[in-house]
C-alpha cells in the first residue's frame, strides 16, 4: 500500500497492476477469515438460522465463480448443473459459502492446471452435489475428521488458513437440513452434499428456462 501512494510506481506501470491485484487478494482472503470466524461462532452457539427462498443453485455456483476468478485462474473449472435441476430452498449468501470454501479447499491441495468439477443432480428428495478436485488422496484415517474445527492432516507451513472451512460447510448444510462427505476417487477428492427439495412440505416446479452452468475462469 506504501508503494501505491508514492510516486515510486507510475500509474500505468504493470508492477502497478500487480501490487493493486495482490491487496485486492489479500483483502478476500482477510474478509474470508474473517467471515469464516464469525460464522464458526454462529454455529456454535446454534445460532445459524438459513434466510431461505427458492434459489437456483446454477446462479449461486455463476456468483462464486466470478468473485473467485483471480483466485481459480490456474484451474480448469467444469461446472455441469442440467436445465431441469429444480428449485432448492436455500440461504443464497450461506450456500455461496459452501461452494467458496469447497473450492478455496481444492486449490490448497491441489496441484496447479488441476480440473475441478461441480456436478449437481436431483436425487429425490434431495439435490446431490459433487465438487471434484484431481488432489492427492485423503488418507483413509482422516475421512471422518476432515469436517473437524481446525483439523489439518498436512503441515500448517506448506498450506494457507486455519482449517475452519470445511467445518463451516458441514455446520452451513446441516443447518439446511442435509449433510455432507468427502470420498476418495479414481483421481482425486470428491466433497459431496445433500440439500433436501422440500420446505415446509412444498417442493418447487422444475425450472423450465434453466440453462446448464458450464464455465472455466477465463472463458
Amino acid at each position: 500500500m506504501t508503494s501505491l501512494r508514492t510516486a515510486l510506481v507510475p500509474w500505468e506501470s504493470e508492477a502497478r497492476e500487480q501490487l493493486l491485484q495482490a491487496v485486492e487478494e489479500e483483502t478476500d482472503h482477510l474478509n474470508e477469515l474473517v467471515g469464516n470466524l464469525l460464522d464458526m461462532s454462529r454455529i456454535e452457539a446454534g445460532s445459524l438460522r438459513p434466510e431461505r427462498q427458492w434459489n437456483d443453485l446454477s446462479e449461486i455456483l455463476q456468483s462464486v465463480l466470478g468473485r473467485m476468478r483471480s483466485a481459480l485462474a490456474q484451474h480448469r473449472v467444469v461446472a455441469e448443473l442440467p436445465r431441469d435441476l429444480p428449485l432448492v430452498p436455500v440461504d443464497w449468501a450461506e450456500i455461496e459459502q459452501v461452494f467458496r470454501n469447497l473450492l478455496s479447499n481444492s486449490i490448497k491441495y491441489s496441484p496447479p492446471a488441476i480440473t475441478i468439477r461441480i456436478v449437481a443432480r436431483e436425487q429425490a428428495p434431495w439435490v446431490r452435489v459433487q465438487v471434484h478436485n484431481e488432489g492427492p488422496a485423503i488418507p483413509e484415517m482422516y475421512l471422518e475428521r476432515i469436517f473437524d474445527k481446525f483439523f489439518r492432516f498436512t503441515a500448517q507451513d506448506q498450506v494457507a488458513g486455519i482449517g475452519l472451512g470445511l467445518s463451516i460447510c458441514k455446520g452451513i448444510v446441516e443447518a439446511h437440513g442435509g449433510r455432507i462427505w468427502v470420498e476418495n476417487l479414481p483421481g482425486g477428492v470428491a466433497f459431496n452434499f445433500l440439500l433436501p427439495l422440500a420446505w415446509e412440505g412444498a417442493r418447487p416446479r422444475a425450472m423450465e428456462s434453466h440453462e446448464p452452468a458450464s464455465s472455466r475462469p477465463g472463458d
